[in-house]
Order: structure tokens, then sequence, then C-alpha cells
């Protein structure tokens, strides 16, 4: 008997499509890794015609977005490993968690919301998103749920960032690393990471974030250093002016206005938090 592809089994007519028609068409994906192209091509045909379909029923948005979600995640199911292994030369490059899903998008287009949908998402007010974000959860929930793939993008975050080396021979010679909304300084043989927000409060958004991990990275490779101190700065709000604030947690005001990305949360806890938790790997230890 002979099998029939996934792209065979997608309607290639969006003209008149009703939702019970597309809705019978969701492929089958057959999981193996010289299926995989063919796969993505049912599977980029299911979305865009229902992205056709959506776009003359609004009121169908839910159920498309659902069915579209689970085909998704079928497709995931079979060829994690496949897509993850041709992202980082079969295993043997590392790679950082935003930049996978970069070339993911990039590479396998229809597995992940378009670039596009990310930035249109990133303009809008958080109530007002329309949730694109969800197919990256979707992508990296697979890939941390597969062994092999979890745990090297788990250990490809804890090394070092590439300027970490340079930096740290700077901070060596200074003493002092300020890069704006983080600073690293010597105090001794401590040294202290120091969250500086001050306009909320030490607060922690997308400013922070790199400038955070760059400095755990200096502190941890700096070899004069035998204890870190997390620390905050004063506050320089009126009513708390003078004030040591440690941090006030995320930035509300930019979560309201819809800045702080699903990304990073991601790697924010992989990157820096990991770090203090765990230190850098370094090439010999991976």
């Amino acid at each position: 008997m002979s099998v029939k592809t996934a792209t065979e089994d997608v309607s290639s007519n969006p003209i008149n499509l009703d939702f019970q028609t597309w809705a019978a068409t969701k492929p089958t994906f057959h999981g193996s890794s010289s299926t995989v192209d063919q796969d993505l091509a049912a599977l980029r045909k299911f979305s865009d015609l229902g992205q056709n379909l959506l776009s003359r029923d609004v009121d169908l948005k839910d159920t498309i977005e659902h069915k579209v979600y689970n085909a998704r995640a079928a497709f995931l199911r079979r060829h994690t490993e496949t897509v993850y292994s041709s992202l980082t030369k079969d295993f043997s490059h590392p790679i950082r968690l935003d930049v996978l899903v970069g070339s993911a998008m990039e590479r396998y287009a229809g597995l992940l919301p378009t670039a596009a949908d990310i930035a249109d998402d990133a303009s809008k007010i958080l109530k007002e998103k329309r949730g694109h974000e969800r197919g990256i959860g979707l992508f990296l929930s697979h890939v941390f749920a597969h062994p092999r793939a979890g745990l090297h993008l788990l250990q490809s975050m804890l090394r070092p960032l590439p300027e970490s080396s340079e930096l740290a021979a700077k901070f060596s010679r200074d003493g002092i690393l300020d890069l704006e909304t983080a600073i690293l300084r010597r105090n001794g043989k401590a040294a202290e990471v120091l969250m500086h927000n001050p306009d909320y409060l030490n607060a922690e958004d997308a400013s922070t974030i790199g400038p955070m991990e760059q400095v755990v990275d200096v502190a941890i490779l700096d070899a004069d250093t035998e204890v870190c101190v997390l620390r905050g700065t004063p506050a320089q709000h009126p009513r708390y002016e003078g004030r040591n604030i440690f941090c006030s947690g995320i930035n509300l005001t930019h979560l309201y206005e819809g800045k702080i990305p699903y990304l990073w949360y991601l790697v924010r806890d992989l990157g820096f938090v990991n770090k203090i938790a765990h230190g850098v790997l370094a090439d010999e230890d991976a």
C-alpha cells in the first residue's frame, strides 16, 4: 500500500475554502528525518490556509489558532531532534535561546510565528497582544522536553557571553565595570554586582537583562574574586531618595505597556539567574 505524503493531504485551493473542509485537511506527519521538509511544507500550507480563512471570518479565531497550534505540536513530536540538530550543526555548536528561536523562525517557516507577527505584538500593550508568542512557548517546550536537545540548550545558556572575556580583563585592570543598568565593582576580595535602574526602583526589565548577565559572567570569571554580592543602588525616586533599594521586582509599568517579551523570562532565568546558581560553563566542561 502506498503512503500518502503529508503535503498531499492538504488542499491547495484557498478560494471558497470553508472551515470544515480546512479542518479536515490537517496534515499527518511521518516522523522520519528524511520527511521533515515535506512535513514542514504541509504544516505551512495548513497554517497559511487557516490564516486565509481567518481573514474572512474572525469569529473563528480561537478555533483556527487552536488547530494550528495542535498541528505544530504534532510536527514537533515527530521532528524536534531533527530541527534542533540542524540549527546546532548536529549538536556541535552552542546556541543562545533567543538565537535558536530566531533561527527556527527563519529556517522552519510555519513552525513558529513570523518575526513580523512578533514585532506587531511587541508594539501593543499587554492586554491587546494577539498571543503570537504562545507559538514560541510551544516550540521551546518540546526542545526542553527532549533529553539531548534540552540539556544542550541549558548548557549553551551557561556559557559566558562573547564579550565577557574582554570585559573581565577590563574589570581586572580597573576594578569597576559600569554597564549602566548593572555595575560591577571590586571591594577587597569581593565583587559587588549592583542592580541599577533608579527610575524604576531597580526593577528588572528589557534594559537590565543583558548587562546583568554580562556583569555576572565577569564576576564569576574574575580570578581575584572570592565572593560575589548582589546588591541594589540608592533610589532616585522622590519618595525613596537616598535609600538603598535592592530590587522592586519586574518593571510593572513596562509589563503593562507590553515591553516585557516572553523570551525575557527564559533568557533571564536560564542566563544570569542560572549562572548565579551554577556558575559559567567553560568549553572543557561541556
